[in-house]
């Protein structure tokens, strides 16, 4: 007990190593799911989930036996306008037997939404890059005065350039089998891809819960979005979660057994029936949201151009603006001299390097834009700007030197 405990624990603790979808998929959705399966529990267990008509003759503890009974046991719905009562089979066959699981199906579909990001904090160590200590220590920037502020960003940027280039080469590397096949495979792109692979695995999720709750709710091979039943429909007309059912026992008395029919009203199937809409319609909202963000990051990794323009920005946010021909001009107060300093027409003679180091550096990684861009997502535009100056200045002192 103590380990699922622990378990529990730990995937419930924030890692900031992905994105605010991310987030809302595998945190707020399962915690949404978990607690309308704790409200059923409860509304199951501590409440009146069902209450049966019985005959004059019985008595109190006969009417309780009655209720539990039929909770368990099972009851089935038959129209009040059918004046017929089916044969015994065909009314074990019409048994609902779905109301005493939904709890536990909503705390397993509460569970598989934390299973893509399980995969994606289990593999994206693999690349050599420590995501999650990256973007923590970024996120602790704010907080930190000015040395210290400084001293993280060198060591998160010394990291960073060490990991992308032990990323490049993880096809090569023979000490982890799951790094040779996989990193064989993407290579340098190893991290993008495994992040993708996570929105895909979300998407794959959302549709295969979003099946299970239409199968509840009234499937329709023809429309996925065609309901048989919505906030204003009437359950007798569709069957689907009905409030009053049928409940058939025996009791045995004096070595003989009475078999009987009542009706009972299930309260709990009110619930069910809201609970299921809302969560249908939440994850329909859900899937058009995270396919939107899917599109969205293959076009910020995989367009070269947005590489670029998102490099140009960090790097603006720092301070740090595409080399000129002239030289800057220096800072004085006098308006004469700063007028003759714009008019200097001397070169600079660094400039071809300046603009080739500064165009090699633009053209980042796919891996390198991810990691910015969770960190930016995590921790703001600021300390993304930090981290990209650094990584420029540690690339052009490595260069000089």
């Amino acid at each position: 007990m103590e380990q699922l405990i622990g378990v529990v624990t730990n995937l419930a603790i924030s890692r900031n190593e992905e994105d605010f979808v991310d987030r809302l998929n595998f945190r707020f959705t399962s915690y949404l799911f978990a607690f309308c399966s704790l409200l059923i529990t409860s509304k199951l267990y501590l409440g009146n989930a069902i209450k049966c008509w019985t005959p004059n003759e019985f008595k109190k503890g006969w009417t309780q036996y009655t209720h539990d009974y039929c909770l368990i046991e099972n009851t089935y719905y038959l129209p009040m306008d059918d004046p017929l009562m089916p044969g015994h089979q065909t009314r074990e066959d019409k048994e609902l037997q779905y109301y005493q699981w939904v709890q536990f199906v909503l705390i397993l579909m509460a569970f598989c939404f934390y299973l893509p990001h399980t995969f994606w904090r289990s593999v994206n160590w693999q690349s050599g890059i420590q995501v999650k200590a990256i973007v923590e220590q970024a996120v602790k920037f704010p907080a930190l005065n000015e040395k210290e502020r400084k001293e993280n960003i060198d060591k998160v940027t010394k990291h960073i350039e060490t990991s992308m280039s032990y990323s490049s080469r993880l096809a090569s590397n023979r000490s982890n089998i799951f790094m040779m096949a996989f990193g064989w495979v993407f290579g340098e792109h190893f991290m993008t891809w495994m992040y993708l692979i996570t929105k895909v695995l979300f998407l794959v999720n959302i549709c295969l819960q979003l099946s299970i709750l239409h199968l509840f709710l009234g499937f329709s091979p023809i429309n996925f979005l065609e309901l048989k039943m919505g906030f204003n429909t009437n359950w007798k007309d569709t069957g689907l979660f009905p409030r009053s059912t049928m409940c058939d026992f025996e009791i045995r008395t004096k070595g003989n057994v009475q078999r009987y029919s009542v009706q009972c009203v299930l309260q709990l199937n009110m619930f069910n029936e809201k609970i299921f809409l809302v969560l249908y319609y939440w994850l329909l909202v859900l899937f058009m949201v995270t396919l939107g963000n899917f599109a969205a990051w293959i076009l910020n990794l995989f367009s070269a151009a947005n590489r670029e323009d998102f490099a140009k920005k960090m790097l603006n946010g720092a301070g740090i603006s595409r080399p000129t021909h002239r030289r800057s001009p220096k800072a004085t107060d006098d308006k004469d001299s700063i007028e003759m300093a714009k008019m200097n027409t001397d070169r600079n003679p660094n400039y071809d390097v300046e603009i080739e180091n500064y165009n090699n550096f633009i053209k980042m990684s796919t891996d390198q834009v991810l990691l910015l861009r969770l960190i930016s997502s995590n921790a703001g535009d600021i300390a993304a700007s930090d981290v990209t100056a650094s990584l420029y200045r540690l690339k052009f002192n490595k260069e000089k030197s």
